[in-house]
């Protein structure tokens, strides 16, 4: 059901856009040249990596001058790069992303690898919503806690040795 939803407002959403988007994308290129689209890869549901499409809003090749992370006054940005930031106008090519399935109109922000790398077991069970084994030692008591909105269970898979691990229902 969730992801009909995704389907058909992101199809209805780039439907109605699509003028404004042709516009943006000619001026990117009247400013700046091609490519029009950022391509920045980024981790989605379950651990896969996937190739977020987002309006340029930077000089092209700008990860190479520079650090990845911006401030509001970073010369890298284009004039035209800096009105689509000040009204969120570079994020809705993501529309694509979740027509294809990469990502959902509701959940969690598709996250930068690096980030992602640096997320404890407990968290990554939480993001990717998966089973996940974290081995516990007999008779630790855990509190109950949540995986992408269902229960974690505990489920013990061996009687001699006491190990547990968490399960998503």
């Amino acid at each position: 059901m969730k992801r009909l939803f995704d389907f058909i407002c992101s199809f209805l959403g780039l439907l109605v856009l699509i003028p404004i988007l042709g516009f943006v994308a000619f001026k990117i290129i009247s400013e700046d040249g091609r490519p029009v689209f950022y391509r920045g890869e980024r981790i989605g549901m379950h651990g896969k990596p996937f190739r977020i499409f987002k309006f340029r809003t930077m000089v092209a090749d700008a990860e190479k001058l520079g650090v990845s992370s911006t401030a509001d006054d970073d010369r890298r940005i284009t004039n035209i790069g800096r009105f689509l930031r000040k009204y969120k106008l570079d994020e809705v090519p993501q529309l694509i992303n979740v027509l294809v399935g990469d990502m959902s109109l509701v959940g969690p922000r598709p996250e930068v690898k690096k980030f992602t790398d640096m997320y404890s077991d407990e968290e990554k069970v939480i993001m990717y919503g998966r089973e996940l084994r974290i081995w516990l030692h007999f008779g630790i008591r855990m509190r109950e806690s949540f995986c992408r909105g269902a229960r974690i269970r505990i489920r013990t898979t061996s009687k001699r040795s006491g190990r547990r691990r968490f399960v998503c229902n």
